[in-house]
This record gives C-alpha cells, sequence and structure tokens, in this order.
C-alpha cells in the first residue's frame, strides 16, 4: 500500500513519493534526528511477509551497508521492511543518453567513476547484478553514483544448487511464488551467462559496463531486439554494431569494449580495474585497430557473387539478391508468477501484443499489463470488470468486453475506456489489421469498426444454438476461422473454416477448442489440455499434415467456454498459463466468532457453494473438478457422497426449508437452468425453469412458495427475479435495472431481504420490504459488500467486505426494518462464499491449500521449435520489387537483400541471364524445402 506523506517509519517522516521500481517503492523522507533528507525503499510485499527472507535480506543488507565509497550510494539503515538510503539528486544516466550520445570526452569520466564504484564493490566481494544507465545518478557537479548496488542479490537470497534454474526474463522472474521479487537484470544489459540462468560473478558487471559505456558512445542498445526474445537472442548470437562507435574512438577504448562484451566469460576482462586502467590510457599505444565485420553473418553471395557484376553491368531495373541465412535465435522458457488468479470460469485470456513487448491479462476484476522488459505490472486505468482482453494490431491499444459492451483504451492514453458497440460476453474477439473487431455471439459472428458502430452479422450460425468462438479472418481474407461447439463440451468442439468467397463452410479438425492461425503457416488448437499445431495451406484453406503436440497442462476454461489461455506474438513467442488440474484444492472449515478452526474430515477439493441443511446435519456443495457436480458432506458420519451425476456443470444448492429437497443449477446445453431434486438424492432432476438466460437459485422464501434467482440478460447484466415454487415456471423480474443486482437472500421471517447491488459505483449491500419492494430501500454495507446471510434469530445480517472480510449488521424485524453499523467478525479472507451453523455461532467456510496464483509459461523463439517439429511447404511471404518477385517458406529463417545495378542504355537483352538467375535460385531454396516463383519483364 503507498505510503502517505507525513507516514513515521521510526525517526522516519516520509516527505513525497519518488518512483517505483521492481525492488520496491521510493519515497523522499526526513530524518527527523539528523535533519537530513533521506530516500526510504521499501521493499516488495511478498518479502516483507516472509520472516526467513526478511532476516537473510538484513543480513545481505549489513554486508551492503559497509560499501562505504563516494561513488556508491550509501545504505544507512533498515527501519520496517524498508531500507533507509542515501539520497542521490540529479538526473540518471538514462535521461542523459536519452538526449544522445555523450561526447568521448564526457562519457569517459563517468565511466570511470562508474567503474571506480565497482572495483570497491567487487572488492568487497558483492556484485551489482543490475547495472545499467537507470541504476547511475549523475550529480550536477560532475559527480557519479551508482544506485541499488548488490540488492539484486540480497532480494534473491540465498542460491545453493550452484546454477540459477530461473532462465531470465528482464529484469525479474519468479518460481512458485518463493523467489518473488528476483532480480537478474535487464535484458539489453545482461551477459550471456545471466541469460542462461547460470551462475554469475563479477564477470557478469564487467559485461553490463562495457554494455553501458557502449550505449554512451553510440547513443542506443549494445544488443536490440524488436522484443525481449530477440534481444537475448541478440545477446547470445550477436555482436554490437561496431561501425556505429564514433570514428575518434581510440583504438584502445575499442579493444577494451570487445574485451568487456566478451560472450565466453573465459575470454573477457575479469577485473573491472584493469578497464579502469584502460579508460585512464595506460594501455594506449600508437596503433588503431580497425572495427572489423561483425561476427555471425555471413556475407557470402549464395546465388550471383562477383558473376553478377558481369553479367548486368549495364541493366537497369534487375535486382541482385543476396540471401543471408541467420541462424536460428535459442529457444528458451522461462516462468512468470502472477498474483493471485485470472480465473477459470469464464472467458478470460492472456493476450501477447503482436510484437511480443507486452502482456494482459484480467486480475482483481481489471486488466493488468506487464512490459516484457520490465518487472512491474501495472493496472490499466478504465478497464474495471473487463474480461477477453485483446490487442490492436499496433500494439497500442487493448480492447475487451465490460458491462454489456465492447469497449477499447488507449495503453498510456490516460485511463479512458472508449466504448465500441454493444454486445453480450463475447465468445473470443480480434482486432482484425483492417481496423475492424470480430467477436463471437450466441447467435453468430459479428463484425464492427474499431471505431464504433452498430455491430453486424458477419457469419451467422443458421440457427443451430452453436457458439461460434474465436473468429479470425484468414490472411488473404478468403475464410474466417472459429470454434464451434454447443457449449457442453469444448473439447468435442469442431474446428471450421467460414469460406468468405462461397460462404462453405467445412470442418478442418475433428475435435478441439480455441484454433487460431499462425504466420509460420500453422494452426493451432488445444485438445485434453496440450497445444497441437498443424500445418495449414492458407490458400487452399486445409490441413496438409497431421497434428504434432508443442506443450502440455495448458490450461483452458471451464465449461461455458472455449477459451484456452494462451496467446501468441507476430514476432514468436508464446505465452500460456500452466493448467492447475481443473482447480485449486481447498478444505472445508468451520471458523468461530472467536477466528479458531475446526478441519473438516473431508479430503480436499474444489469446494465451493456450501449450504448448511435446516437441521445442521449435513451440506451440500458444488466441486468445480472433474466431475463438476453437486456433492453432500454429512458432519457426524464424515462422508462426502455424490448428489449429482449429470454430464454438464451442477452447482449453488440450496435446500429447501423443509430440508426435503434441494434446488441447484445446472448447465444444460448452452442454457443455465433451475432444477430440483430430492435431497435423498434418489430420483430424478425436475427443471423448474427454462429460457436462453442463465438462471442461478439464490433464496427460498421460508414458507417454500417463492424462488429468489440470478438472471443475466442480453446485456449480461445481473437480475434477480422470481419462480413460483415448487410449479416453476416462467421467472417475474424483481429487480431489474441498468445495474447488476445479484446474491438475493431471504431473512428469516419472510418480509425482507437482502441483496447486493452495484448502483453506487460499486457493490453495496441493500434490504427492501418483500413482496412491496417499493416500500422501501436501506443501504446497509459502509466499504462494499457480497454475499449477504441471515442469521437463524433474525437478529444479524452477515455479508462479506470488499477486502474479504466477514462483516455483521445487527438488524431488527419488527413493524419497521432498523440496523446498526457493520462489525468485523472475521478478519482472515476465504474463499469464495459461506454458510452459517444454526446457532449462528459458526461459519462454514472454504479455504485454499495454497495460496491462488497463476503460473505464465513464456517461450521465447517458440516459432523456431514450432517450424522444426511441425514444417509447413506454404508459401507464407512474397517480396515483389519492381517486376521481380521471390514466395518462400517463412522457416528459411533469411533475409532477402535487394540492390538495383546501375543502367547503361542499349543493354536491355537479359533473359539468358535472368534465366540463370533463376535456374540458380530455384536450385539453392529446393535444398533449404522453399518453393520460390521468380520473374523479371524488361527492365524500365
Amino acid at each position: 500500500m503507498p505510503l502517505a506523506s507525513g507516514t513515521r517509519l521510526g525517526p522516519y517522516e516520509i516527505t513525497a513519493p519518488i518512483g517505483k521500481g521492481g525492488m520496491g517503492e521510493v519515497y523522499r523522507a526526513r530524518d527527523t534526528k539528523l535533519g537530513r533528507d533521506i530516500a526510504i525503499k521499501v521493499l516488495p510485499e511478498e518479502l516483507a511477509a516472509d520472516a526467513e527472507r526478511v532476516a537473510r535480506f538484513e543480513r545481505e543488507a549489513k554486508l551492503l551497508a559497509s560499501l562505504n565509497h563516494p561513488n556508491i550510494a550509501g545504505i544507512y539503515g533498515f527501519e520496517s521492511n524498508a531500507l533507509v538510503l542515501e539520497l542521490v539528486e540529479g538526473p540518471t544516466l538514462a535521461d542523459r543518453i536519452a538526449q544522445g550520445a555523450i561526447p568521448i570526452d564526457e562519457a569517459l569520466p563517468i565511466a570511470k567513476q562508474i567503474a571506480q564504484a565497482l572495483e570497491a564493490g567487487h572488492e568487497a566481494g558483492v556484485v551489482h547484478r543490475d547495472l545499467k544507465p537507470a541504476n547511475v545518478k549523475v550529480k550536477n557537479d560532475g559527480t557519479v553514483k551508482v544506485l541499488d548496488y548488490g540488492l539484486a542479490k540480497a532480494l534473491e537470497g540465498d542460491t545453493t544448487s550452484g546454477v540459477n534454474t530461473e532462465l531470465s526474463q528482464s529484469p525479474t522472474l519468479t518460481r512458485q511464488g518463493t523467489l518473488v521479487g528476483v532480480i537478474l537484470g535487464t535484458a539489453p544489459y545482461m551477459s550471456p551467462e545471466q541469460a542462461k540462468g547460470k551462475r554469475v560473478d563479477k564477470r557478469a558487471d564487467v559485461w553490463a559496463f562495457g554494455a553501458v559505456l557502449y550505449e554512451m558512445l553510440t547513443g542506443k542498445h549494445a544488443f536490440a531486439g524488436g522484443d525481449v526474445s530477440e534481444t537475448l537472442a541478440h545477446v547470445l548470437t550477436k555482436e554490437p554494431d561496431w561501425e556505429s562507435l564514433p570514428p575518434e574512438t581510440p583504438g584502445a577504448l575499442r579493444q577494451v569494449l570487445r574485451a568487456c562484451l566478451a560472450k565466453d566469460a573465459k575470454r573477457r576482462v575479469r577485473d573491472i580495474a584493469d578497464v579502469r586502467l584502460a579508460i585512464e590510457g595506460a594501455f594506449e599505444t600508437e596503433v588503431e585497430s580497425k572495427p572489423s565485420i561483425p561476427n555471425g553473418v555471413d556475407w557470402r553471395p549464395y546465388l550471383l557473387g562477383a558473376l553478377a557484376g558481369a553479367l548486368f553491368a549495364g541493366a537497369t531495373g534487375i535486382v541482385v539478391w543476396r540471401l543471408e541465412p541467420e541462424p536460428p535465435r535459442p529457444v528458451s522458457r522461462v516462468t512468470i508468477s502472477l498474483p493471485g488468479d485470472i480465473g477459470s470460469n469464464g472467458r478470460y485470456l492472456v493476450a501477447l501484443s503482436p510484437d511480443g513487448s507486452r502482456l494482459v491479462y484480467p486480475g482483481d476484476a481489471r486488466l493488468y499489463v506487464r512490459a516484457m522488459d520490465q518487472r512491474d505490472v501495472t493496472p490499466v486505468p478504465g478497464t474495471e470488470g473487463a474480461e477477453v482482453p485483446f490487442f490492436s494490431p499496433d500494439g497500442e491499444w487493448v480492447g475487451f468486453w465490460a458491462s454489456g459492451e465492447l469497449k477499447k483504451v488507449a495503453l498510456g492514453g490516460g485511463g479512458v475506456a472508449v466504448s465500441v458497440c454493444a454486445a453480450e460476453r463475447p465468445a473470443g474477439a480480434r482486432w482484425e489489421a483492417d481496423g475492424t473487431m470480430v467477436f463471437g455471439q450466441t447467435s453468430g459472428i459479428f463484425r464492427v469498426s474499431a471505431n464504433g458502430g452498430m455491430a453486424e452479422v458477419f457469419v451467422a450460425t443458421d440457427g443451430t444454438g452453436k457458439i461460434a468462438h474465436g473468429p479470425q479472418v484468414l490472411p488473404g481474407g478468403k475464410g474466417v476461422l472459429f470454434t464451434l461447439g454447443d457449449g457442453a463440451n469444448w473439447d468435442d468442439a469442431q474446428v471450421v473454416i467460414h469460406s468468405l468467397e462461397t460462404g462453405e463452410r467445412k470442418v478442418v479438425i475433428e475435435r478441439g477448442r480455441d484454433a487460431r492461425y499462425v504466420a509460420s503457416g500453422h494452426l493451432l488448437y488445444v485438445l485434453d489440455g496440450t497445444l497441437m499445431a498443424v500445418p495449414f495451406d492458407v490458400d487452399r484453406l486445409e490441413v496438409t499434415g497431421g497434428p504434432v503436440p508443442m506443450a502440455e497442462g495448458v490450461r483452458v476454461a471451464l465449461a461455458n467456454s472455449a477459451a484456452a489461455y494462451f496467446s501468441v506474438s507476430d514476432t514468436g513467442a508464446l505465452v500460456y498459463a500452466e493448467s492447475i488440474g481443473i482447480a485449486s484444492p481447498r478444505t472445508l472449515v468451520w471458523v468461530g466468532r472467536d477466528t479458531r478452526e475446526e478441519a473438516l474430515a473431508a479430503t480436499p477439493r474444489a469446494y465451493f457453494y456450501p449450504s448448511i441443511s435446516p437441521d445442521g446435519s449435513r451440506v451440500a456443495l458444488a466441486l468445480n473438478d472433474q466431475e463438476s457436480d453437486i456433492w453432500m458432506f454429512d458432519f457426524a458420519r464424515e462422508t462426502l457422497t455424490r448428489f449429482t451425476f449429470h454430464p454438464q456443470l451442477d452447482n449453488a444448492p440450496i435446500w429447501t426449508p423443509d430440508g426435503r429437497q434441494i434446488v441447484f443449477h445446472s448447465h444444460e446445453a448452452r442454457e443455465g437452468s433451475v432444477f430440483v431434486k430430492s435431497a435423498l438424492g434418489t430420483g430424478q432432476a425436475a427443471r423448474l425453469t427454462k429460457g436462453a438466460r442463465h438462471q442461478i437459485p439464490l433464496s427460498l422464501s421460508p414458507d417454500g412458495t417463492s424462488l429468489l434467482i440470478e438472471e443475466r440478460d442480453d446485456s449480461e447484466l445481473l437480475d434477480v427475479s422470481l419462480v413460483a415454487f415448487p410449479e416453476g415456471g416462467d421467472p417475474r423480474p424483481l429487480l431489474h435495472s441498468k445495474f447488476n443486482e445479484t446474491d438475493a437472500t431471504f431473512a428469516p421471517d419472510g418480509r425482507f431481504f437482502a441483496f447486493a447491488s452495484d448502483e453506487s459505483g460499486r457493490y453495496e449491500i441493500y434490504v427492501r420490504p418483500f413482496p412491496n419492494i417499493e416500500d422501501g430501500s436501506w443501504q446497509i454495507s459502509r466499504d462494499g459488500g457480497r454475499n449477504p446471510r441471515w442469521a437463524r434469530n433474525g437478529r444479524e445480517l452477515f455479508y462479506e467486505s470488499t477486502d474479504g472480510k466477514l462483516m455483521s449488521v445487527p438488524v431488527q424485524i419488527g413493524d419497521d426494518f432498523t440496523f446498526g453499523n457493520p462489525e468485523t467478525v472475521i478478519a482472515t479472507p476465504y474463499f469464495g462464499n459461506y454458510d452459517i451453523s444454526p446457532d449462528g455461532e459458526r461459519f462454514l467456510r472454504v479455504k485454499e491449500v495454497e495460496a491462488p496464483t497463476t503460473e505464465l509459461v513464456v517461450v521465447l523463439n517458440w516459432v523456431e521449435e514450432l517450424k522444426r517439429l511441425v514444417p509447413s511447404s506454404n508459401r507464407v511471404s512474397r517480396v515483389d520489387v519492381g517486376d521481380a518477385s521471390l514466395d518462400c517458406d517463412d522457416h528459411l529463417s533469411s533475409r532477402i537483400r535487394f540492390q538495383s545495378l546501375p543502367h547503361s542504355a542499349g543493354s536491355r537483352d537479359t533473359d539468358r541471364s535472368t534465366s540463370d538467375l533463376i535456374a540458380s535460385a530455384r536450385s539453392w531454396l529446393s535444398k533449404r524445402d522453399c518453393t520460390s516463383h521468380a520473374s523479371f519483364g524488361p527492365p524500365a
């Protein structure tokens, strides 16, 4: 939680925030004892909550405090999980570089002071591990201060395995939630051994110093790519562009830079002191070394060579092609632990931007974005209640669905969400290159301009009752790809191509969900939790090979959505959420008013929706696991018995007042309806309600004649409706407005009911009389609330606050309804719903065995693996220059260079030369599994 101005941490008083980074929030503060300004760095919550790691950090901090050097920002102390640091004024080196390359006579004094700081740290046995321009301050008098010295190692803690198994994704990775906050480096400054996840020593700082000095002299990164994967690949395989160094760069300095940036640590300068001496000119000679051609680039002319100049010396408009094979970029896997759970029951998705630089995902009822070269995850303003995120083609906007509308928001645009069109919750959505959005609905696929307007039917589902999920217009505009299913079992859905030319629809994959086409010439889909790939001919709209498994354990949505949680960028990176085995295991516990827990002897399962019988002997509850049915737990016998055997998802059980029947929700096909069944478990369930609206039972009146249910209308807003019981039939609206209203529950005497509504902008608890609901309305909660429950004696109304606390409000039901102030009963949050024992003294809660997290696996350069395992013969790219063209399989991994040759008048007969060129090109390409077509017209 951010610290407000005036907050005291021991003798230090917070005065203003400075910034937030991967290692904590930083504030300006006043040392009231010594009367000086200092900086306070509040450590990440994940670290502060771990006593063992805090103790380990304190031990590391004592060592760091011993680094007393004029070029190292000092550590003054450790107070309340916060570091007390020297306050360094002035811009960072990154700010200075942003203005352009730094002249050598200005850069070398800065570099010398950085080297002196590293030298002092290394002599004390401390490696910085995260040296970069943003961690260097340059004061107005020219003094350099290196910040965050050694904090990366301190935050990481002990590594005893000898190898750091976390391949770094810039700048931070976590593993299993146990190393949250580990700082491993920032991609453009990471040594190859860091990028490979190996143990590092002071030579990693030497590498980072070389990268920083290169950037100072040239104004650009030594290793840069369009995204993190390319940057890491360049760190491992490429050389800096040495030609970019200023011509006046001394030869000795060039040699030092090369020695600092040697990829093999054994060939790298071992001691930063030697680098400092070189900067001071100790090794300067009269010999000037010449910049060499970058290593790793093959300049051999495969097709023409020297012969091309002789053949085409006088031609005009003819193009010389040089194909320069690039080495395949290394495929690497990293894992990111996201706090909380992105959900399994809805249409939530992870989304990578087309360039792979950003990741967006839903959580905590909003969207979050993470730049893939940064650690920090930030909420996207204006996305409250957002689902189904998807990127614009340029990666600058995110589309999403919320509150019955398709919307978009600019990343970095101030957090103002713009409405695009009204829509039901979409079954997948995509922002196409032509500026339109396509999205699935229960009635077909719709299309709308991303600038807003009326959505129109793009592809109808012909009234079959099936849902078209994840529509994607294929390259060339010939067809639309989507997954077609009835909502019952999405693994049994079909992957379909709808031709936009003929209207013909054909099944290309018989079983699978959430299909996508990727530019490598493949279809991806998920079957039984495994990501599958097949080669696909986008011209003929047909699969050209068999499926190959690419990744196991991919998490999917449950029951009501075909969504699989994976995304592929145009640059070839893959991200997917790991499966959690359908749902996290949970236990059932009694929690008393004194907060003491008593665990029930029930095997940990994915419990939710507990509902205690009127006599208190049993609890009906739903299991959100492989069975997805309702079960019964007997408190005395300690037995768990299955109650429903429906092939669909059953949940939300409630008891009739006499305890003889159970009313519950069942997902029948795509309709969520209400059923009733004998509490003995015998006989068949009878359907109470019908209709396309999703319906969930909430509460039965004490006399057993009125059933409150939740319904979703066409805009996906939540309403409360009334159904006659036990007759059933068509529901009658009770609470129907432009707001969400749900969680309705009858008071013990049936004269009032409580419910949750977001009419104030967030959910609060209200009470109204029944059946004359217009005779009064009282807001019971103060700071948000959901899930109201009445004590059976009618004297208390419980609810859960926004932060998960169980609250109690005293109430009195007489001629009038009166109530008091909310008070906290249990401060500890638990999972999902709850119920109350008949005596009102204990609360049946569902407890997570482990804190919910989402593990995201990021595979950098994954497309290289895809093309290797699933070869595609598609011609997926075409290059045209004048009258020349070449079609080539993308997996060639080659660049095609074009060079126009000078023209001499009268030299126009080039047919034979062209023929020779085409033959040579085809011969070369055929050896590389590439289909080619080349043609030359007469020169212009």
